[in-house]
């Protein structure tokens, strides 16, 4: 299935990953509409050529997503609008009503009227993938994370352990997608999205945050490092949505959106600091937060096997490529080979 004239409607089309969505569907020549809450800087959506119309609209107003979906008439509906993704502190009340009662409303809208909902989920879903939350980590002498030895990569199988509001509500969310694709029928996929990383990202975001340590030249503090997560690309993360979306099998299914690979903080870090010398990152001056994953790393054989998906960008090619981009944002010179770059 093509793209090229479908009409799609995107939510949350203003954050990091809606905005490389929306350009790349526009590119795939599809007729794109876009959610966007009231209030909300459009100005770098409103950039993207080719985007049919904006519509300003309260998730948590079923009139106003009512009339939206009369008005854009979608087959295809890429639901990422959500609150708290990278706020620890999001308040519970909030969380429910823009993550849970959002999402049903928004699929209350639409009642079945679409060809496929593809809905946004998170890694931390999974929590440690135990099948339990833990309050907090158990300690080390140290004052580290516990070992994670023994995890194995998450599979779309494994029990929900969410261990954050922010997770928790996205897990709701997710069991309400799957009793309307059993109970309604309506044709629902769900992607998980492990780390994403990229151009644009917001700075208070991981990678950003420490790439721009270095070209501000300003300390950043950061827990031990010890975290295990598995990042992955915007642009693998895209083709993944385009996937789903082009698939027919893709209705009723969960898939992860990782690269399977494992990396610390810690080395993360070092990664950037070889491409940028000037990273200033003071590692363990932050505590690690009550009921973070030691390790969270991804399985994701399930999306090769239904969807052809796999990632393509390698860890070390993403973020040279996220570094030039803050690099240029900065007006900085962007050396002109990987060598250079190395060597600051």
């Amino acid at each position: 299935m093509s793209l090229a004239g479908c009409r799609c409607l995107v939510t949350g089309a203003s954050g990091f990953i809606g905005w490389h969505l929306v350009h790349r569907l526009v590119k795939e020549s599809a007729e794109v509409s876009c959610i966007v809450e009231p209030g909300v800087d459009r100005e770098e959506l409103e950039s993207v050529a080719g985007i049919s119309e904006i519509h300003i609209a309260d998730l948590t107003d079923l009139s106003a997503l009512q009339r939206v979906v009369k008005a854009a008439k979608p087959s295809i509906v890429f639901h990422l609008a959500a609150v708290g993704a990278t706020d620890p502190a999001i308040e519970p009340v909030r969380a429910i009503r823009v993550n849970i009662e959002g999402t049903v409303n928004l699929l209350l809208a639409l009642n079945g009227s679409c060809d496929l909902f593809i809905n946004t989920g998170t890694c931390h879903e999974y929590g440690e993938g135990l099948g339990r939350a833990h309050a907090s980590p158990p300690e080390r002498r140290d004052g580290g994370l516990p070992s994670p030895t023994g995890l194995e990569p998450l599979r779309e199988s494994v029990p929900p352990a969410p261990a954050s509001v922010y997770a928790a509500s996205k897990v709701a969310a997710w069991h309400f997608c799957n009793v309307f694709f059993r109970t309604r029928g309506w044709r629902i996929v769900n992607l998980r999205l492990f780390t994403v990383y990229g151009p644009r990202q917001p700075a208070r975001s991981l990678v950003p945050s420490v790439i721009l340590s270095g070209l501000k030249e300003q300390e950043l503090p950061m827990s031990g490092g010890e975290q295990i997560r598995d990042f992955i690309f915007i642009d693998d993360v895209v083709a993944g949505y385009l996937l789903a979306a082009e698939n027919p099998a893709s209705a009723g299914w969960t898939f992860n959106l990782c690269s399977g690979r494992g990396v610390s903080l810690r080395e993360l870090v070092s990664m950037i600091e070889t491409l940028e010398k000037r990273v200033r990152v003071k590692l363990g001056a932050l505590p690690y937060r009550n009921g973070e994953a030691s390790k969270i790393i991804g399985d994701n054989s399930l999306a090769k096997e239904i969807l052809g998906w796999e990632p393509k960008v390698a860890l070390e090619e993403g973020l040279r490529t996220t570094l030039e981009w803050y690099r240029q944002i900065l007006g900085e010179r962007t050396p002109s080979n990987p060598a250079e770059a190395a060597n600051g």
